[in-house]
């Protein structure tokens, strides 16, 4: 509480000393946000980068936090800006947001072409005889980790030496996860790669037959912008309606760009499917050539992203930026 105060006063002393024609916050920041707007009038821009579980809670909480987190959403901000990742902003937002405040939800961009990097070693020593199997995003809970690993130790035990999967990323189940395919005996079949810096993961895409996200907030992340725009042969979870959570997705991303797969049996379909795809390179190159013409037509660059959502900025406050 101490370090919010601390920050409030000292936002409110730049926004006397400085008299802004704009305040722009992000959810960090929206009691401040609606304090400035609310009582000084100063216009303010919120910017949410998807939506959490908790921020529904906040919807209908009861506790003094939710009440108040509730009153800071309702301010009567100049525009709201949410990033389109598929957690379901276009259902949450009509609940959350003061009747008449206008939003938008926008797609992060994608990235240019790169320059090559040097490969990192550990992706030059992968097996050109494998199916490459490709997971990318942080070893926590809500990005499905586990239920990934379980479906290539699944493999494992079926004998499937065909197949080798990559693990990139940090978090609190990275040991565990590594550990248990080590203790299953298949630490031949897996590499995982805690840190690898931005510019070589176009390398891994191109080196990568099938690329898996199993993420349970929503499957428009940067790291699957990203993919689609490599073109990747790409599995996902199928969208849950009841959250909103890749409704957008559906929409817009057909059953010839992407394999969906049910939450229900999860691990026992992924590897089915892994195992289904990695002997059907026709399905695989169609999949990623489906998917890529998706996301070259659909996504835009980040500058155009950029420039996209400063003109709606200057046109919700009359004037350029």
């Amino acid at each position: 509480p101490l370090t919010t105060l601390r920050h409030l006063w000292s936002i409110f002393k730049l926004s006397r000393s400085f008299r802004p024609d704009l305040v722009y916050i992000d959810r960090s920041n929206i009691v401040a946000g609606a304090l400035l707007t609310h009582f000084f009038g100063v216009p303010v821009v919120l910017r949410i980068m998807g939506i959490y579980p908790s921020m529904w809670h906040t919807v209908s909480g009861k506790s003094l936090t939710d009440r108040l987190m509730r009153w800071a959403y309702r301010a009567p901000f100049t525009l709201v800006i949410c990033t389109q990742d598929g957690s379901g902003g276009e259902f949450w937002l009509p609940k959350a947001l003061r009747s008449g405040v206008s939003f938008h939800m926008l797609l992060n961009g994608r990235p240019e072409p790169q320059k090559a990097a040097a490969m990192d070693r550990r992706l030059a020593k992968l097996p050109k005889d494998r199916i490459i199997t490709l997971f990318v995003g942080r070893f926590e809970t809500i990005k499905g980790c586990s239920e990934f690993a379980e479906a290539i130790l699944t493999l494992h035990a079926r004998g499937r030496s065909d197949i080798h999967a990559i693990m990139i990323g940090t978090g609190q189940l990275y040991d565990s996860v590594r550990s248990r395919a080590y203790a299953a005996g298949a630490e031949a079949m897996f590499t995982f790669i805690d840190r690898l810096p931005h510019e070589q993961i176009t390398q891994v895409h191109q080196r990568a037959d099938i690329y898996v996200s199993l993420n349970r907030l929503g499957q428009l992340s940067n790291a699957n912008l990203e993919a689609m725009s490599a073109g990747a042969c790409m599995v996902i979870p199928q969208s849950q309606p009841n959250r909103g959570i890749d409704v957008a997705t559906e929409e817009w991303l057909d059953q010839d760009s992407a394999v969906r797969i049910p939450w229900d049996n999860q691990i026992e379909t992924l590897a089915n499917t892994i195992g289904s795809l990695a002997e059907n390179p026709i399905r695989r190159d169609k999949l990623g050539s489906n998917i890529k013409a998706t996301a070259l037509a659909r996504i835009q660059s980040w500058d155009q992203r950029v420039t996209q959502e400063l003109e709606l900025i200057s046109e919700h406050i009359g004037r350029p930026l």
